[in-house]
Parts: C-alpha cells; structure tokens; sequence
C-alpha cells in the first residue's frame, strides 16, 4: 500500500461527514475575541480549515485527522462530565455528534488498498496526540 492512498480525492466520500464539525468548531472561532486561550483558536482554526477542505475534496488522512481530534476531545470531554456536580449535556452533545458523524459518513477504502484505515489512523494519532498533551 502506498503512501498515496491517504490523500487520494475520494469521490464516493460524503460531504457530510464534516458539517457537524464545522458547526461545532465555528463556536470557539466566533467566541475568540472574548477568549484570551490563542492556542484553542488557532487548533480549532486549523481544524476548521481542514474539515472546509473535506467538505470540498474528502481524503482519508483529513477524515483520520478530524475523527482523531474529536474522539480525542469527546473522551476528555467525557470524562469531565462522569465527575460529580457536572451535568450538562450539551457539551457532551457537541463532541459525540460530530464524532459519531465522522464514523458513519466515513470514507471508504478500495480493496486494493488494505491496511489504508489504520494507516491514516495511525498518522492522525501521530498528528494530532501531541495537541492534547499538556
């Protein structure tokens, strides 16, 4: 399997993995200017362009990237609402949507391409790992 694979314009992709994360994501880039955290608005910035450029030309390395930072963000965000005296659901809400969205509408592989899932996993988990690691 080649490298190629994983950014390869998949055409029977659907345009509408991303669009709940564009929704998602458009609220801290709306709210930056009342926030002073720089770091938040230029991940979700970046990650807001990358889910535009998936809505437009759907690969699957820019499926891995966005599916691992929100699964990512969903298990933190998760985690905070099993803590006691923490019962919001809609944050909770914002993260699994997209998440969920991600992994049904998700690009398909060829079957000459075998092992291109996990590869393009991998490399968003290399990716995007480091961002949640304070």
């Amino acid at each position: 399997m080649r490298l190629g694979a994983l950014v390869r314009y998949r055409q029977t992709a659907s345009r509408l993995a991303c669009l709940p994360a564009l929704a998602v994501l458009a609220v801290p880039l709306v709210a930056a200017r009342y926030a002073p955290e720089a770091r938040m608005v230029v991940e979700c910035g970046a990650l807001f362009m990358v889910c535009l450029v998936q809505t437009v030309r759907p690969t699957l390395l820019g499926w891995a990237i966005v599916l691992v930072w929100f699964a990512l963000w969903s298990f933190e965000t998760v985690s905070l609402a099993l803590h006691p005296g923490y019962r919001r659901v809609l944050p909770v809400a914002l993260v699994l949507v997209p998440t969920m969205s991600l992994l049904i509408f998700r690009p398909r592989a060829e079957a000459n391409e075998r092992g291109a899932w996990a590869l393009a996993l991998l490399v968003g988990l290399v990716v995007v790992t480091p961002l949640f690691v304070v």
